[in-house]
Parts: C-alpha cells; structure tokens; sequence
C-alpha cells in the first residue's frame, strides 16, 4: 500500500475477490503430481499355458513416472483378445463353456487367470497414461490334432488332408497317418488319402509330444463311393487292350463308347494315341495313351503350382513333402527308380528319397528323372504364417481421456527451419510382433510381400493411404479437414491353417488433414502456417524449459482450427512464462482443443504448501480475439475436450468468447481455474458463455471458477447503466455458466484459519491485511445459521466448500446459470457475510453439505480407466 487514502480502495477488491469468495485461504495444498510415462519393459512376451494364476509383474516389468507422481498404482486389463483355439472358440460361441479364453482375476495386482491358447494385449494404466504388451499363448508340445477335407470321395479320388496342431506354433515331430480299412482308404506321409474301395474308412494322424511318451491324435472318416473305375475316371494305358475285371467296369453298366469297344471281356481302343472314352451310369471314363516306361509324379495335381489358381499347395519354409514317382500307365505296376532335381536350390532342396525342403519363397521346378523318361512339377514355397500380430490395432489408438489418437496427414519437410514451409505426407509404420521381420533391408522387403495392405474407407478400397512395406503413407491431396476413419487390413498371403483365421489384423486410423508436430518449432510453424495440429510427442515450451523470449506474439500458439493433442502434454519450465501470458490461445469460432495436457509449469515432485505454488505463473489457455477493445468480434462454438489444464496461475481465461469444456480436468492453480469478466462500451459487451459438461476441478488455492463483473451496470458511460445492463440480459449478452452432467470439486477450505494475504503482505500493509483477516473471520463465523446451513465439520474444524464465485466492483452480479448436478447451490454475498453483503452483491456457487463424496476429506485421485469413463458420463 502507498498511503492511507488508499486503503479503502485496495480493501474492497480485497474483499470481493478474496473474502467473499473466500480464496485467499492459504493454508496446506498438495499439488497433484500427474503420471508423465509408464515404461514397460518388453512389448511382447509369452506364456505358456497354466492352470494356476499368472502374476504378469512377473513378466513384464513396469515403472511409472515421475518418482514423486501422486498416484503411482497401476491398472491391468485385456484388450483385444484372440482365441487361437478353433474348438474352444465354437464351444463359447455356443455356450458350451462359459470362461473367456483369458481373464483378469485382479486388475490392482495383475494377476490373469489363462483357460485356453490364446494372443491378446494387457494395457496398464496410471491416471490417463497407458502401454500396452502384447502377450503370446503358447506351448511347444502339441495338445490338440484337428483334421478337416472334403470327406465323401469316389472311387480314385484323392485329397489332401487339412490338420491343424494346437497351439499352431507347436513343434510338430513323429507325426504318423493311418488309415483303419485299406481296402477303402490309404494314406501316405502327407496326409494325402486316396480311395481305392466302395465303404468308409477313419484316418487318424498321431503325433509324439518331443521327448516325451505322450501321443495326441485327431480323425476324420471319410465316405466312399463308386466311380466310373478302381482308378478313377481319368486314367492313362501303354496297351490298346484292357481288362475289364483289372479297372473293376463289369460290361453291362457301360452306356456308350468312343473311340474304344468290348471284346472278350476286355475295352479294345479303336485308334491309340486319340483319347478314348466310355461311359459307366453318368460317369465317363477316359482312356489316355502313355508309353509303357513314361512316369508322372504321384498326386501332381495336388502338389503342383498353377498360376491363377486359388487353392495352390504351398510349402512352408523349413518344412518338407515326400515326393514319389510311379509309372504313368496303370498297366504297369513296378517302381521306377529316378534321380529328383530342382532348378534352384536357394528355393527348396531334395533328397535321393523324394524328401522336399523349402528354403526360401519362390517357385521351384522339381523333376524326375528314369533314363529317357522325366516328369516335372511346379511347386510354391513360402514362409507361411500361422499366426499375424502387429503393434497397432484400434484398441492402442484409443489414448488419453479422448480414447482417441488422430493422425496429421502431413508433416514438415524441414522441421527446424522456421522458413521453409514445405510439406510431405506423413506416416504411420507397422511393426510386426509375430513373425518379427528380419532386419536386412532387402530381406525385409521379401519378408513384407508375403502380406497383403489394404486401406478401406466406408467398405470400400481408397487412395487416401498407401502402404511402401510395412510403412502406410496419407496421401494429403485426398484427406479433408474433417475427421476420416480409415480401415487397414493386413493378412498373410499364404497361412500355414486354413481352419482358423489367425493371420490377418485389421484396424481403424483417424486423418484429418493437418500437420503432425513433434517439437515446439514445428508447433509453432503449424501455427502461423493456420493448420490444424495432431501431436506426434510431447512438447516442451521454445523447445527448451529454460529459454526466454521477449514478445509473446512470437511464443505462444495460436490455434484457429483443431488442436488434437493424442494424450501429449504442451509443457513450460516453472515460471517461464509471463503472468499473463498463454501457452495457447484460440482467436476463432469453431474450434477444437482436444486429449491434451497443458501444464503451464513443470513441476519436479510435489508442492506441500501454498509457499510452493505461489511461484506459479502463466495461464494454459486464453480464449479471445486479438484486438482486445473491440467488443463487437466474439467467439463461438469453441470446444475444450477431454484434456487436462494444469500448473497455473489461471488455467483458462475466458474473453467474449463461448466455450463448451467437456470432460476436463483443471488442477493446481494459485488463482482461479477459469475466469471470465463481463464488461460494455461503445463497441458493445463483452461476455462470455461457458458450459461445463462431466468436468474435475481440484487442488485450487482459487475457487473453480469467477465471472466478474466491471463496468456492465455501473460504469461511467451511458453504455453500462443499470437499463443499459438489463437491455443486454434480455438480449442474451450476458455472462452465463451451464453445468450438464456432473461437477467435481475438490476445494474445501477450513473457515477458522483465513489467512488472507498475511503470508505475503509487505511489511507496511500487514496491519491493514490484518484488520481485513479479523472483519471476515469475526463476520463469518458469527453467522451461526449459515455456518449451520453451509459448513461441514471434519477433523474437529469447520470447512466451507469453493466451487464458483460472481464478483463485482462496486456494482452488482448478474450472472445466469443453469446446473444439472444437484450438489451445486447459489449463495448471494449477503447470505455469507449479512454486514458486509450490504455493500457487495456477489453469488458464490457451493456444495454446502450436500456434497455426496466429495467431502473434505476426499482427495483428487485418478483411476485411470474407471476415471476416464467417468468423464464420458458412463458411470
């Protein structure tokens, strides 16, 4: 204070700002100390199946940061879950069993009960901060044999057996095929049955679990039926004669001939060399001619690789199939001895036996070789996938209380050169969990074309992404500015089962056409370039929380249409910034901050008093336009969601402006957590909007909110009389808090130590502070009806709750308000202080004694998952 005669007029805002509303209680605050980072240890690990409870610490290996964070205790859960268990997956589907393939018993501690082969991601989860694991089901012995194929046959038909061993990627060894009627069924070392006889027969395949006397065995039985002959219908001769006992044909039952006949029980062909045929019932029969010497490899038309055709055979790398060569005619019934060839042993190898080996993806010729007879085939190799997992999935986009992440579908060509505007597509790389890719360039590229990229938008294909590898490229010509969902579906061309599908991963990605921002000077850019923004990372403040600036134009963020933080925290160093000055300021209608943190300080561990804070400078957002005197120019249909306001002196200051703040968190301010003033003059008025929907408020020295009203209906112009006020009420220009939803408010303070400003009075106005400290406390609680209507009793002291305050200089509040949550009540300055409500007329909002669980013993503490829910309004 400078002199007496001053007094009075330090006292009333004094009183208004700080006595009525009661802020100036600076007693003990604990700042809330966020969670910054969760650190996992492995990004993927694997389990083998148990029936005891699995401790998941015991896998993987968490830190959460900071040290000093003021909740550090985790939450587990299962996203994502994939039954890799074809049978178990049927039997839940239909209510066989009941118990998920996998389930968290307890989600504090971490504990995950396992009841089938499976793959899923665990996310753990401190205050809006999560990481996932992806975890891997698995065993290496073989518990489960499953076999499938087509299972009525005719007579000569064959099929290869499609089986499956559980877990899929089990060690398959000893594996043994049998057939239970050989006189219906055979089947050779590959799980190719043939039909040789009329009835049904059952095929088992037996494996040995390794190194143990264990065997697992699946079945399938097949139906056989008649065919035109004991060799099929299509069968090759070296002799003109054939007896009709030796292909099973009795004459009767043959209808027509061609280019053949009967004679002496034996089809006699009119003209070797031309294809002859006849026709037994509705089956035709064809007769081709071979020489008695010429070979074919067995089961050809199984193994063999025919471009365009979709149901090829292919050879897993490192796996193997038997070839056998026979003679082409049925007429000759030896085994000829060949020597087996391959064009390109880099694809696959062969044994003097027949035994093929696959090596690396490609297409192979294989031959057989018997004097001056050959036979070839054509044979696909390639490195099969039995089970496809990548690190990006719709769940691990789902960030942040937004449960949102958006890409920018640009980014700078040149970040750091403030000058240089240029811009490229951004990028999203895929990384693959299982199979891991190898990490040879070029080997990688062979690795990544053994899968198909696919980029969906509405159900169908779209331009607006392209896949190079394992990267997807936006295409920025194609994007809007309006949020795009676009479906990517990655799978395997070539999976090693076909019963089940677990080789292909599809998920959703959200674009909007904007710029993606990893550090201050690319925000900054993006800014005066008047793009929308998605962060790629957290920021910090100049890029360095011990830089300085001069001219706040050049430093803060001006943000004019979409802001999608992506759960990344816009940090400054404690007290870099000015009083007065933003991190962010929106200067236009229909705008969108989303799924950020904005703290204005960093603050290395915890503040245990007001002497702590009281350091605090700066505001995280300002709302305005940026000629401050013309009162004419508002903003409308401005959106602050999901996003967390934090370490400020004031952490939104709101200037003629409409704001919906939506499922936010504002804490640890020293001042006011919003504040908005309403004023008038020849321009015209000045005010502001505000709506609170499903919103927290906590650890405020200030109270949760002020619309204070100066020069609106006692000013000293004739546009700010009392008519002139109520003209503007009537017209709607008027401040005007709506709460929807819920109101949090952590912000009690003890009645019976106001402190006021002593702690921080200079020398010369402590006694005048003093007098201030004794005229409320005295007046208060000698108001022993409103201290019995409004105050609670805890821990032996009375407590008044701070939620809104209206305030006025030296004239009166008419702020409007419309409040769902049925805690919230309206006090007049009168009702709280009746001596000195003579002269103030004020409206404070509070919870009094109807504050459900926000008592003044309850602490801010975020649940992570449950919390994030609660500000959707789903609990």
């Amino acid at each position: 204070m400078k002199k007496v005669t001053m007094g009075i007029l330090v006292i009333i805002p004094i009183i208004i700002v700080l006595v009525v509303s009661l802020v100036s209680v600076f007693v003990s605050i604990n700042a809330y100390v966020a969670v910054e980072d969760i650190l996992l240890d492995k990004s993927s690990v694997e389990i083998g199946l148990t029936a005891d409870v699995v401790d998941l610490n015991d896998y993987i290996g968490v830190t959460v940061l900071p040290e000093k964070a003021s909740n550090k205790s985790v939450e587990w859960s299962i996203e994502e879950l994939t039954c890799l268990d074809d049978e178990y997956s049927k039997d839940l589907e239909n209510g066989v069993i009941d118990e998920q393939p996998a389930v968290i018993v307890d989600e504090k501690a971490g504990k995950i009960k396992l009841n089938t082969y499976c793959q899923f991601y665990v996310k753990v989860s401190a205050d809006t901060k999560s990481e996932r694991c992806f975890v891997y089901v698995v065993d290496s012995e073989v518990k489960k044999v499953t076999l499938k194929a087509k299972d009525t046959l005719k007579v000569g038909e064959s099929v290869l057996i499609d089986v499956t061993y559980t877990p899929v990627e089990s060690v398959v060894e000893n594996s043994v095929w049998s057939s239970d009627n050989h006189s219906v069924l055979t089947v050779d070392g590959n799980g190719i049955v043939t039909a040789v006889g009329v009835g049904s027969a059952t095929v088992t395949n037996t494996v040995k679990a390794v190194d143990k006397d264990v065997f697992v065995s699946g079945s399938i039985t097949f139906t056989v039926e008649e065919n035109g002959t004991i060799y099929g219908n299509a069968i090759s001769v070296h002799q003109t004669e054939i007896d009709l006992s030796f292909l099973g044909v009795d004459e009767s039952d043959i209808v027509s001939f061609s280019n053949c006949h009967v004679e002496s029980d034996k089809i006699v062909i009119d003209e070797f060399g031309r294809t002859a045929s006849f026709v037994v019932g509705d089956v035709t029969v064809t007769l081709d001619a071979c020489s008695e010497n010429e070979i074919k490899i067995s089961h050809a038309d199984v193994f063999g690789y025919v471009e365009g055709r979709e149901d090829n055979f292919v050879l897993t790398t490192g796996d193997n199939v038997h070839l056998d060569a026979v003679y082409a005619s049925v007429l000759n019934a030896g085994n000829p001895s060949v020597t087996w060839s391959v064009d390109d042993e880099n694809v696959a190898t062969i044994s003097e036996g027949g035994v093929l080996t696959g090596k690396a993806s490609g297409v192979v010729t294989v031959t057989a070789t018997t004097g001056e007879y050959s036979a070839s085939i054509l044979l696909r190799v390639e490195n099969k996938v039995s089970v496809l997992a990548i690190d990006r999935t719709t769940k691990s986009f789902e960030v942040g209380i937004a449960r949102e992440t958006v890409f920018g579908s640009m980014d700078y060509v040149y970040p750091d050169d403030m000058n240089d505007h240029e811009t490229k597509n951004n990028s999203l790389v895929i990384n693959f969990l299982r199979p891991v890719a190898p990490s040879d360039p070029t080997e990688a590229t062979i690795f990544y074309s053994a899968f198909t990229f696919d980029v969906y938008e509405n159900g169908e294909k779209t331009d607006k992404a392209y896949f190079d590898g394992n990267v997807m490229y936006f295409d920025s010509s194609k994007i809007t500015e309006e949020k795009q969902v676009l479906t990517v579906v990655i799978s395997a061309k070539y999976p090693k089962y076909s019963t089940a599908n677990y080789t292909t991963c599809t998920f959703d990605v959200k674009v909007t056409k904007g710029i993606a921002v990893s550090s201050w000077h690319e925000f900054k850019k993006a800014s005066n370039d008047g793009y929308t923004y998605c962060l790629d990372d957290d920021i910090t403040f100049l890029d360095n929380e011990n830089a300085t600036y001069t001219d706040w134009r050049e430093s803060t963020i001006f943000v004019t249409k979409k802001l999608y933080g992506n759960n990344k925290t816009y940090s400054a160093g404690l007290c870099q910034l000015g009083s007065r000055d933003e991190l962010i300021a929106i200067i236009g209608s229909d705008v969108t901050v989303s799924n950020i943190t904005i703290q204005a300080n960093y603050v290395d561990g915890e503040i245990s008093s007001s002497d702590g804070v009281s350091s605090l400078t700066g505001r995280g957002v300002s709302i305005y336009q940026l000629d401050i005197d013309d009162y004419s120019v508002r903003h409308e249909n401005v959106t602050m969601e999901y996003s967390v306001i934090e370490n400020c002196d004031t952490a939104i200051m709101l200037k003629n402006s409409d704001l919906l703040l939506n499922g936010c968190v504002i804490r640890n301010c020293i001042a006011t957590g919003i504040y908005s003033d309403v004023t008038a003059n020849e321009t015209g008025v000045f005010y502001s909007r505000l709506t609170l929907r499903n919103c927290v408020m906590s650890n405020l020295l200030g109270t949760g909110a002020n619309f204070y009203y100066k020069d609106f209906s006692n000013g000293s112009s004739q546009y700010n009389t009392p008519e002139k006020a109520q003209q503007y009420v009537s017209e709607g220009k008027n401040g005007f808090i709506k709460q929807e939803g819920f109101l949090d408010i952590y912000n009690w303070q003890p009645v019976n130590v106001l402190d006021l400003l002593g702690s921080s009075a200079n020398s010369s106005d402590a006694a005048l502070y003093a007098m201030v400290n004794g005229m409320v406390r005295d007046e208060l609680l000698s108001n022993k009806t409103f201290m019995d209507t409004w105050s609670v009793t805890y821990d032996k002291t009375q407590w008044f709750h701070l939620g809104f305050i209206s305030s006025s200089l030296g004239e009166k509040s008419m702020l409007e308000y419309s409040f769902e949550d049925e805690r919230l009540h309206v006090l007049t300055s009168a009702e709280v202080l009746p001596g000195l409500g003579k002269v103030l007329d004020a409206k404070l909002v509070t919870y009094g004694q109807s504050y459900g669980n926000l008592g003044p013993e309850a602490t801010f503490a975020v649940s992570s998952n449950k919390f994030i829910a609660h500000l959707h309004g789903e609990n």
